[in-house]
């Protein structure tokens, strides 16, 4: 996770993934492969990966992704998109295959006074 906090343009993606537990390992992996990529990109601000285990048999996961603004979603996005045709992955395929159920939101940060 990178330390520097970004300002008030930045954005939030949240995903919530839950995982058969025995699917977890091979799913863990393409996360640690797409936030390596996320890292890389110009306006990545930080990344946190957060697990709960509420089932022996499925872990929720969830990811928080802040990047400086919209224009980094869009970089973030593209970039994640060329690193699946360079390797061939399709995340539908791999998410259906593994039986992964998935939320996600994109947010902006409240300002109270």
């Amino acid at each position: 996770m990178t330390e520097t906090q970004g300002g008030p343009s930045s954005v939030y993606r949240i995903n919530k993934f839950t995982v058969p537990t025995e699917e977890r390992e091979e799913f863990l992996d393409l996360l640690e492969k797409t936030h390596a990529v996320m890292r890389a990109q110009h306006g990545f601000v930080r990344d946190l990966i957060l697990e709960q285990q509420s089932d022996p048999d499925v872990c929720d996961l969830f990811t928080l992704i802040e990047l400086a603004g919209p224009d980094a979603v869009s970089r973030v996005t593209a970039a994640i998109a060329d690193q699946d045709r360079v390797l061939g992955l399709d995340r539908k395929e791999i998410v259906s295959r593994l039986g992964i159920r998935s939320s996600a939101w994109l947010l902006k940060a409240v300002q109270l006074s």
